[in-house]
């Protein structure tokens, strides 16, 4: 459900950040067309197909939740109701769903599609989002509308973690930018905090990280 005052404050938020915004940029909902055309696009070179299996059918299958192929080979009718679009992927990933039951684009093929479309060249997201890119670079290379997207440099950052060790997020009641900002929490201050962000694993420092895949 989109929230008005929750794309306000996104767009408050980056103005504050001392970032340019370009344009206004549509609503998600307002594309759905485009969405769809790119899921016809690999429903047509027969990298997608239907599913019917529940949430509860595939976690009986697969105790992490990844999704193991049940329907691949069934051959439901990608027009059936009740259906959601699965996109053949490689690697185990889980092939991912790209048109839901309700028959509402699915975040992957939204993601692909917005990106190519803005003409997206850098993208910076969390180390817990890696699987994500992994399987999103791989749709993109199976519908040609799509395959620009290939061409993207994905960076991904260590996670940012509260006191309690968790990821800050949404979804755990995190403490919000806009929370700090009433408290006082300059812009700077974010600023910094980004770009010290470190690898754990390389030491490398996220400004090092972007700068050397400009």
């Amino acid at each position: 459900m989109v929230h008005p005052e929750g794309i306000a404050d996104i767009y408050d938020t980056i103005t504050w950040l001392g970032i340019d915004i370009d344009r206004q940029l549509p609503s998600q909902q307002s594309r759905y067309g485009r969405y769809w055309s790119a899921i016809d696009e690999l429903t047509v070179a027969a990298h997608v197909y239907a599913c019917d299996c529940t949430r509860s059918q595939i976690r009986a299958a697969s105790p992490d939740g990844r999704y193991s192929g049940t329907c691949r080979d069934r051959g439901l009718a990608v027009d059936a109701p009740g259906v959601s679009l699965r996109c053949r992927v490689d690697d185990g990933y889980g092939d991912p769903v790209v048109g839901g039951k309700n028959r509402i684009p699915a975040y992957h093929i939204a993601s692909i599609c917005d990106d190519v479309d803005a003409g997206v060249t850098h993208v910076i997201r969390g180390d817990d989002l890696a699987e994500a890119s992994a399987v999103q670079m791989q749709i993109a290379r199976r519908a040609p509308s799509l395959a620009s997207f290939c061409a993207t440099s994905i960076i991904h950052h260590p996670l940012l973690l509260g006191q309690n060790g968790q990821k800050l997020s949404k979804s755990v009641q995190s403490t919000t930018l806009r929370s700090l900002r009433s408290e006082g929490l300059s812009r700077a201050a974010v600023v910094e905090a980004a770009i010290t962000l470190a690898d754990p694993q390389t030491g490398q420092y996220l400004a090092e990280r972007i700068s050397t895949r400009t």
